[in-house]
């Protein structure tokens, strides 16, 4: 009996304990229980969470080690492509379709990958590209790094684009790049090396290109000969168009027929040339004094059939920076000598780079640039070029472009 009363107390002060929780906490018991089954619950949730994030990785492992070997998907497609050995090149093809295969050389930079791979940017979008086409460079001083990538990215990628160029030109800095273009295609790292020189030798000088001695004319002229080959005005002729402006008469003037390798570099000269910045004494051509070919029309345009408009600066060129069709309707232009350039900040600053070079990583970035906005023009327009894998080894992704 002891022992029966013992075990009723123990139970009734049990009992008390939990209705005075129940109380203290305003809930039923009944909640208590219902609280102790959830805990039990989650804890099992738990356990089976963890059990399926070990699945996971336990297939992702497996799917990395199946992927490393070559689908045979990947191995067909790579056949298509090594045994058509008279396609050399690959073009785009002018399909508005969501997704392409493209495969490409292990070796193409990463700024041409990144180019394809980016969707919304580089969508098919094709103009008018029928008839004769012309291709004419902005003067811009020396943020011709960036034309340079431009004609980097022309020759790698866009080799039937300018075949089909029947006039390439150019003003002051645009005016060598089109001559690289058009002579020698091959020196574009040369060509990018001499402008860093260049931009060092200024960088060094206590008032740059106007310090006093300095002839800036000069240093171009040793940049140009060194780059230029000796038939170079012979290529030119009839095909690359330099913009320089008549110091007597003030008017633009286009230049295209050189008689000798020296004065084809002296429209060059001439192209470049700005009165005390450059230097003292005026370029002379056949008894003929020219200046900058900017200061009466930076960015000329043809006559006969389209001329694509090229320019480092925030603007409507056709390859060049872009803010977007949205942005383009809100913002200001102001047309300086046939240039329509968009007022902003950047394009201040720009303008003073163009002058006074800046940093060695600067000018390099100008050039990816060029690369970048010349790549996503041959992509939108269908014209981009991929070459032809030369080793068996291919890099295969898609492209929504």
């Amino acid at each position: 009996k002891q022992n029966n009363t013992k075990t009723i107390n123990r139970k009734v002060n049990n009992k008390t304990l939990v209705s005075s929780d129940c109380r203290r906490n305003s809930m039923p018991e009944s909640s208590i229980l219902v609280k102790e089954n959830i805990t039990k619950d989650t804890e099992k949730c738990q356990n089976s969470k963890d059990l399926k994030k070990e699945e996971s990785t336990q297939i992702k492992r497996k799917i990395s080690v199946e992927s490393s070997g070559k689908t045979s998907s990947a191995e067909s497609f790579h056949e298509a492509v090594t045994t058509s050995s008279s396609d050399q090149t690959k073009t785009l093809s002018n399909r508005p379709h969501s997704v392409t295969m493209v495969a490409i050389d292990v070796h193409i930079p990463d700024t041409d990958i990144r180019v394809i791979s980016d969707a919304e940017d580089f969508e098919y979008s094709p103009t008018n590209m029928e008839g004769p086409l012309n291709l004419m460079l902005c003067g811009c001083g020396f943020l011709g790094m960036y034309h340079l990538g431009v004609v980097s990215c022309l020759a790698q990628r866009g080799s039937s684009f300018v075949e089909r160029l029947q006039k390439v030109g150019g003003a002051s800095a645009g005016a060598i790049m089109a001559a690289v273009l058009v002579t020698c295609s091959d020196k574009i790292e040369e060509s990018a090396e001499h402008i860093q020189n260049l931009a060092k030798e200024i960088r060094k000088k206590p008032l740059g290109p106007l310090t006093p001695g300095y002839s800036f004319a000069r240093s171009l002229r040793y940049m140009l000969d060194d780059i230029l080959p000796q038939e170079a005005h012979e290529t030119a002729k009839e095909k690359l168009f330099v913009s320089v402006t008549n110091a007597e008469t003030k008017k633009n003037e286009m230049l295209t027929d050189f008689k000798s390798r020296e004065e084809l570099i002296e429209a060059l000269v001439a192209s470049c040339y700005i009165p005390i910045y450059a230097g003292i004494k005026l370029p002379t051509i056949r008894g003929k004094k020219y200046i900058d070919g900017g200061l009466s029309n930076n960015l000329p345009k043809f006559e006969t059939g389209r001329t694509i408009t090229v320019s480092p600066f925030d603007g409507k060129s056709d390859i060049g920076p872009k803010i977007g069709q949205e942005a383009e309707r809100k913002a200001h232009f102001i047309n300086v000598q046939n240039h329509d350039i968009q007022v902003n900040v950047n394009n201040i600053k720009k303008g003073s780079q163009a002058f006074f070079p800046p940093k060695p990583q600067t000018l390099h970035d100008y050039f990816e640039k060029g690369r970048y906005d010349t790549n996503r023009f041959l992509i939108r327009e269908g014209l981009y070029e991929v070459t032809a894998p030369s080793q068996k080894k291919a890099v295969l992704y898609e492209s929504s472009v």
